[in-house]
């Protein structure tokens, strides 16, 4: 899932029980004025498309706070691995081009030896170079490689099968050459093997050439079958064999493109990639998602139809829950050359010097390590694609087809509509599309696009805008300079921070606090990197103060203190990022202005900093709370969403709970009555994520619809007109 006018700040929300995250972004602050964009106040500053009927959205959505638990293994090799299978999660195997590791459960250790071909025929003897691995069961393994040319022969290498048992290898017949073969089995009699301008097949006792009607140049890359009669190759092109011929399958705008990989769950389920998209064949009709601009996907394996992974260059690794694909912090730049899992739960990818990174926490509906003692969320639709991302009083939100729309006030053009004049109804971004995440502070704005890039708008006087200047208002979005591989952005009330595929974080603009995090307290124009730890999955902002949650479900803090915002037990600011007292199992992370909330991964939630109107939930309006307190009266969270002084958590069921300062119905259960602790909002129950501004609140609903109560003075209900409300009511427009 997943996740108020002060007079600064701007926060982010993410959290990754369900899809979710950050795309909200919740500004904050403290209550009242202040109408300096840079000034600081207080102590500081319907169910979506299914398999037949994938997202027709071209962009892609990564789900920039999902919390990807993909994790660095040591296969015990530096040598590129060319590919990873297996038959259970304690027989993993994974190649070089001379040798097979394999991963036992616990360690990697060697795996099944590679036999030595004799010399002859113009090739040398000693190991054939490996080229795939794949198979049906652990009877029917099989390694396809090819021999290695005699020094001065013109013979460019021999194609071989080698049947793996137990640790040994055994030599099929020659085969042609293969080339970079892929091997994939629908049954112990019936496996696949194509590679170049061939496809053979095994039929239990032998391998057999079945090329027939494969033309020159077809650079078979990839296969797959539904049945025995439904086989599909990848390569120059999409093949299909019908009636024992290979025939060419017309996949519309591919173009020219290289299909590197091929998988399904059906029939009518289909995937391919190569190049910077995945292609989807719902049995009718092909339909495209970019998933990766300007890069390589060269791998792709699920374990059902709402559970596909895709691999690629720079450690690209995307995730197709159903409804949309989005990007997931991988913590590696090296080139992915193959995916494989056992299960939603237990995958592997594997690439260029010896990288293995292993995924355990999902539920493969989304990414990331959930609300294990609930489960998923039960809300039909997942808000398909909608991001949202709430300010002081201003929203953004990230549409269905990548673009972004905002509402609300706009007295510094962080509506990015090129002008500086509230809006009631949601206005389009100017020239910004391709979209993944937004991020909403009091006077600026920032997105991430699929090729990477960071892009922000509106003040910019403590260089918040990150490019390289720090004067000068903009109303139309300017590039962050140097970041091309973000998957979240975060803004607070003068800064803003980037996660980058790597698991580092970097933050630029106002730092007087130490907001930044790089160990200083000048302002920065351009991004720095942060001192804090690198397997870092998402990011959440306050007005002057950051926090990071980690691979482990840590989270490290650092910037203002002075109300225990960074919840490391004290109220002493830092530069330098602090490890939040006692919280080791999060699962999604939000910030306000002042405070922060983190979802633990039973569904309960606790939150730290100020506390002056009850924002943390705990019973009291004791404040400073410098670190983390149990909310009272929920225990099924799977998001949170955060005002400047009222926090609000979606619930497994999808219904809202909210608590804190309610003066103008921001808590949703129809009344004004602060609560000190989590109370039912009156009328939704199918929130999938939420935001908040100083005054309101906005929930996407499983349908993609996105509604909002509370105060209304600047437009930020999105309905037109300025009149309040105390709970949810007619979606906003364009939603």
């Amino acid at each position: 899932m997943k996740r108020h006018r002060s007079s600064l700040w701007g926060t982010s929300l993410v959290c990754f029980t369900l899809l979710c995250t950050t795309s909200c972004s919740d500004p904050g602050g403290t209550p009242g004025g202040g109408t300096d964009p840079d000034a600081s106040t207080g102590p500081g500053p319907g169910p979506g498309p299914g398999p037949g009927n994938p997202n027709p959205n071209p962009n892609p959505n990564p789900l920039p706070g999902t919390l990807g638990m993909w994790a660095r293994s040591n296969p015990g090799t530096t040598e590129d691995l060319l590919g990873v299978w297996g038959t259970a999660a304690n027989n993993v195997l994974a190649i070089s081009s001379l040798e097979v590791r394999k991963f036992n459960g616990t360690a990697w250790v060697v795996g099944p030896m590679v036999p030595e071909i004799e010399e002859g025929m113009g090739h040398r003897g000693g190991p054939p170079a490996v080229r795939s691995i794949g198979g049906f069961d652990a009877s029917t393994t099989f390694l396809a490689a090819v021999t290695i040319p005699a020094e001065g022969s013109s013979d460019g290498g021999r194609g071989v099968m080698i049947k793996v048992m137990g640790m040994a290898g055994t030599v099929q017949e020659p085969m042609p050459n293969l080339y970079a073969a892929r091997i994939w089995g629908r049954a112990a009699n019936d496996i696949w093997a194509v590679g170049g301008d061939y496809a053979i097949h095994w039929n239990g006792t032998a391998w057999e050439n079945r090329s027939t009607g494969l033309m020159p140049n077809s650079d078979l890359q990839g296969v797959w079958g539904s049945s025995a009669t439904d086989v599909w190759a990848v390569g120059a092109g999409v093949f299909r064999l019908v009636g024992g011929t290979w025939t060419r399958v017309e996949v519309p705008g591919a173009g020219t493109a290289n299909f590197l990989g091929i998988w399904g769950s059906a029939a009518n389920d289909i995937w391919v990639v190569g190049n910077s998209a995945a292609q989807h064949w719902n049995g009718t009709a092909w339909s495209r998602a970019f998933v990766a601009a300007n890069e390589i996907i060269r791998s792709v394996w699920g374990s059902g139809a709402n559970d596909v992974w895709a691999v690629g260059d720079r450690g690209r690794i995307v995730h197709w829950n159903g409804e949309v694909w989005f990007q997931v912090a991988s913590g590696s730049t090296e080139t992915l050359n193959g995916v494989w899992g056992s299960g939603a739960r237990d995958l592997w990818a594997v690439g260029a010097r010896g990288t293995a990174l292993h995924y355990t926490g999902g539920t493969g509906n989304g990414g990331g390590p959930r609300n294990t003692a609930i489960g998923p969320s039960t809300v039909a639709g997942e808000g398909r694609g909608v991001r949202i991302a709430g300010a002081p009083f201003s929203v953004c939100a990230r549409k269905q087809d990548g673009t972004v729309a905002c509402w609300g006030d706009n007295r510094a053009g962080m509506l990015g509509d090129g002008t500086l004049s509230t809006r009631y109804e949601p206005v389009a971004v100017q020239r910004l599309g391709d979209v993944v995440d937004v991020a909403v502070g009091q006077y600026h704005a920032c997105a991430v696009k699929t090729d990477g890039t960071v892009w922000c708008w509106g003040t910019n006087r403590s260089g918040q805008l990150g490019n390289g200047e720090s004067q000068g208002d903009r109303r139309e979005p300017v590039q962050v300079m140097g970041i091309t591989d973000a998957v979240q952005v975060g803004v607070g009330s003068a800064h803003s921070c980037a996660l980058r595929r790597t698991g580092n974080v970097q933050c630029w603009g106002q730092n007087d606090r130490g907001q930044v995090g790089d160990g200083q307290n000048t302002n920065r124009a351009f991004p720095a990197s942060v001192n804090a730890n690198t397997d870092i999955v998402a990011i959440a902002l306050g007005a002057s103060h950051s926090c990071a949650l980690r691979n482990n479900g840590g989270v490290e803090c650092w910037g203002l203190n002075a109300n225990g915002q960074l919840g490391n037990g004290n109220t002493m600011s830092s530069s330098l990022g602090q490890t939040v007292t006692g919280l080791v199992d999060a699962v999604g992370l939000s910030s306000g202005p002042n405070h922060t909330c983190a979802v633990r991964a039973n569904g309960r939630v606790v939150c730290w900093g100020s506390n002056a109107n009850g924002q943390l939930g705990n019973g009291n309006m004791t404040t400073p709370v410098s670190s983390p307190a149990e909310v009272f009266n929920l225990v099924d969270a799977v998001s949170v969403g955060m005002g400047a002084n009222h926090t609000c958590a979606a619930r497994k069921t999808g219904g809202v709970r909210c608590w804190g300062l309610n003066g103008n119905g921001q808590l949703g259960d129809g009344g004004t009555a602060t609560r000190l602790q989590a109370t039912d909002a009156r009328g939704i129950t199918d929130a999938v994520r939420l935001t908040g501004g100083n005054d309101f609140t906005c929930a996407v609903r499983g349908n993609g619809q996105v509604v909002c109560w509370g105060g209304n003075a600047n437009g930020q209900l999105g309905r037109g007109m300025t009149t309040g409300a105390t709970q949810p009511l007619a979606p906003v427009a364009g939603f």
